[in-house]
């Protein structure tokens, strides 16, 4: 359940660290927020180890000002979070990837303060389209992986300061967390740059199925068997469902993520029915994604009713025009598209133009941010060296699959990255003469 394409590395990656809290205190909490009109409700559910104590929840905006001030009452119909509180918002700042706007919460109790910060958004489908507050967006986004070619999956604060200002730079708005829930502090950083994110369990099982599927010598036999010893198979129902809830259990209260991921290349069965489910009936108010549900086996019918977009990998332009033409009820997504290998990415304009044009295609990531190196040392001119699959002697591996980024192991960019910035930029220098439109840059439409 663990098969992304990346180096195997071993050890504590993430940061380890005991908290010295009170015996009662807030053990857990759940902010929501809901716009109506002119005002919005900042809404959050509580609950407390063993009784509730005593606690003051107050909002200030992002200038240091009280917005309000309540105390949370008690919900008995909700088990998960039985004390609730809400704060009106008069005229609110909405939070968005072009102006990521945040308040400021604090929950304070007799003998511990807790801080959080507030993004207020909405997020829905409709018409084929994934809107945000209201408006039709999106998503010109990247996927990433945590690689580093000194301290591996091990990515600090300021690489991951670093990557999301080059991204943002570059002018991507949305990141993919391929395939795994980052590091803590990445999603406090898409908050405050702004960044759509879709929030990715850690569920990946596409070589488990070559190896343990009969009857894979055709693609058509490959998707029939996929699902069998993992995805369609109650003895994982358990495992899939915990890792999708501990990815939206962590992440819940960070606004920039608008949708859920299930995981990747697994193909599709009883385990992610349920794992979707469960998150629909979590949190109704964000959207989910699960490309591989187009894989499955013909034995039965599946439950898709709480996916809410068609995900889809490399698409060629006509077989997207194609989905379109055929009247769905969701919108299409690239969650990988462009592959960056090599002297790819390419078509970045086509597609550009492609998502622009068409209100039911809503997006999509390149594959993928950086390649995914290991630094060796120096060459006698000075140059780095890095290793990828096989220059360990170790077997098996990928060979140089993992270098496939828009820029190299230490961040120089590729010429791709400045293409796709190119392509995306929010404006054109054009050349207009009598009878003549020439544009020397992507165009932003009706601007030249």
């Amino acid at each position: 359940m663990e098969d992304q394409d990346m180096f195997r590395m071993n050890g504590i990656f993430r940061d380890v660290y005991l908290l010295h809290r009170p015996e009662q205190c807030i053990e857990d909490y759940f902010i929501t927020t809901d716009i109506h009109g002119s005002t919005a409700a900042v809404a959050v559910r509580l609950r407390y180890y063993d009784s509730a104590v005593a606690t003051r929840i107050t909002l200030y905006d992002a200038a240091g000002t009280m917005v309000g001030s309540v105390t949370p009452v008690e919900a008995p119909d909700d088990a998960a979070f039985p004390y609730h509180a809400e704060i009106t918002v008069v005229d609110p700042t909405l939070w968005n990837a072009e102006q990521p706007y945040l308040y400021t919460l604090v929950l304070g109790t007799p003998n511990e303060t807790i801080t959080d910060r507030v993004g207020i958004r909405e997020v829905h489908v409709a018409n084929n389209q994934i809107y945000v507050n209201g408006q039709s967006i999106k998503f010109h986004g990247v996927n990433r992986h945590e690689s580093d070619p000194v301290t591996g999956y091990a990515v600090g604060f300021e690489q991951t300061k670093k990557d999301l200002l080059m991204i943002k730079k570059h002018n991507f708005n949305a990141i993919r967390t391929s395939h795994y829930p980052d590091v803590p502090y990445f999603y406090q950083l898409c908050d405050q740059y702004g960044f759509f994110v879709i929030d990715e369990a850690d569920n990946e099982s596409h070589g488990a199925s070559e190896y343990y599927c009969e009857g894979n010598e055709s693609w058509p036999n490959h998707v029939e068997n996929w699902n069998k010893p993992i995805a369609d198979n109650p003895e994982f129902t358990e495992a899939t469902v915990d890792r999708t809830r501990r990815c939206v259990e962590r992440d819940k209260n960070r606004p920039c993520v608008i949708i859920w991921s299930m995981g990747n290349e697994s193909a599709y069965g009883c385990t992610f029915e349920e794992a979707l489910a469960w998150t629909k009936s979590f949190d109704p108010r964000r959207l989910t994604h699960y490309e591989s549900a187009q894989y499955r086996s013909k034995n039965r019918k599946y439950d898709f009713s709480n996916i809410d977009m068609f995900s889809n990998m490399y698409p060629s332009l006509e077989s997207m025009q194609e989905y379109l033409d055929n009247e769905p009820d969701k919108p299409y997504i690239m969650c990988e598209y462009s592959h960056c290998m090599g002297n790819g990415p390419g078509d970045l304009e086509d597609y550009f133009q492609f998502i622009q044009s068409h209100d039911g295609s809503v997006g999509g990531f390149l594959w993928e941010w950086c390649d995914h190196g290991i630094y060796k040392g120096k060459m006698p001119d000075g140059r780095d060296i890095y290793y990828y699959g096989g220059d360990h002697n170790e077997w098996p591996h990928d060979g140089n699959f993992c270098m496939d980024g828009l820029v190299y192991p230490d961040r120089r960019p590729h010429t791709g990255l400045l293409e796709f910035k190119n392509a995306l930029s929010p404006g054109a220098c054009c050349e207009v003469r009598p009878g003549i439109r020439h544009a020397h840059a992507a165009q932003l439409h009706g601007l030249c």
